[in-house]
């Protein structure tokens, strides 16, 4: 609400020093909203493989430093952290806060599971995206709850409804075409995408999205002519692409921990009421398996997208549009609230 200000802060790590240090005074402040400002810091020098090294330790304290003066400049004293990364945990120490609250939406390789396990122990409340990481959290905590992915209903719900122009550079492409919202990861299968690509030369599929060329499947995937790297694309510009779109797709990554979190494009797509093919690990059931085409393999994707392509069964964008109305984030939020003011977090 209005009563709460927010400061979010913009972290960043490299594993240089000297980044770190070149960097040291990257500071900027806006106001992105009437009670909410952004603070960017300088980049936080970190290595899982040398946590203990002077240049780190002399980074977070710095990090720790510059939040610090821009709570006072903020008039902020004692604080409730929220965060979402097991870095907070080093900074604690060094910056005033009332109360903790860490939001697991992820697993994490970057960080000793040391420091995850200090940060969840010293949180006050702790939100876990996904039963799996429920489970990964909970040793070290008594108050987690699940608190899954969300999605902006309204915004994707105008592609069903047919009042939003289609993205540019999509209008053009042969049907069917297959849309995939998201940057794709060093860690993301591709695979099955591949694969399905190869076989059908005259289905489109787009990315739109960043993909790493350190995915040991990039190369790949640039060979495929109808696998089309749109790049980047804000939130407010995705339904564009979903409006050029007969149908959508998933793929998964190679971290067991958090394999079970379903990601937000997936809600995205339900608003929009279009067929989904997705992949889903073999040790999960299918999470709404009435309305995801799914695949465990590299055939079984062929063959789910196809079912994607040519669905005919009307009932099916129904029941996305009621599964997305359901993971709206203002129904999420009430959730939210309520957990919060139940652990005392908010009176």
């Amino acid at each position: 609400g209005e009563e709460v200000e927010v400061l979010f802060f913009e972290l960043s790590v490299t594993k240089s020093p000297l980044n770190s240090w070149l960097r040291r005074t990257a500071e900027h402040m806006r106001a992105a909203a009437a009670n909410v400002t952004v603070c960017r810091v300088p980049p936080a020098c970190f290595d899982k493989a040398h946590a203990a090294r002077l240049s780190v330790r002399w980074s977070i304290r710095h990090i720790a430093r510059c939040i610090s003066r821009r709570m006072r400049e903020k008039g902020f004293e004692n604080a409730v952290i929220w965060t979402d990364t097991p870095l907070t945990a080093a900074l604690l120490e060094y910056i005033p806060h009332q109360q903790v609250i860490y939001d697991c939406h992820r697993s994490w390789d970057r960080y000793p599971t040391k420091m995850e396990s200090e940060l969840a122990y010293r949180a006050d409340v702790v939100f876990a995206a996904s039963p799996n990481l429920f489970d990964h959290v909970s040793p070290c905590n008594d108050s987690v709850y699940l608190l899954e992915n969300g999605v902006d209903y309204a915004l994707f719900a105008q592609v069903c409804m047919r009042n939003i122009e289609e993205e540019p550079v999509m209008t053009d492409l042969p049907r069917p075409v297959f849309t995939y919202l998201g940057n794709m990861t060093k860690s993301v299968r591709l695979g099955p995408l591949v694969f399905t690509a190869r076989q059908h030369p005259d289905w489109t599929f787009v990315v739109a999205g960043r993909v790493s060329s350190q995915n040991p499947d990039y190369a790949a995937l640039t060979e495929c002519k109808n696998i089309r790297c749109i790049g980047y694309r804000p939130l407010s510009s995705q339904p564009a692409c979903l409006a050029a779109s007969d149908a959508c797709f998933d793929l998964l990554h190679n971290d067991i921990t958090d394999e079970d979190v379903i990601p937000e494009r997936i809600y995205a797509y339900f608003a929009a009421e279009l067929p989904v093919a997705a992949m889903y690990p073999v040790r999960s059931e299918l999470e709404y398996p009435d309305v995801i085409y799914g695949a465990q393999s590299e055939v079984d994707f062929e063959y789910a997208c196809l079912c994607a392509s040519s669905e005919g069964d009307r009932s099916k964008p129904e029941r996305r549009r009621r599964y997305a109305e359901e993971a709206d984030w203002t129904v999420r939020g009430e959730a939210l609230r309520r957990i919060l003011h139940d652990s005392g977090v908010l009176l």
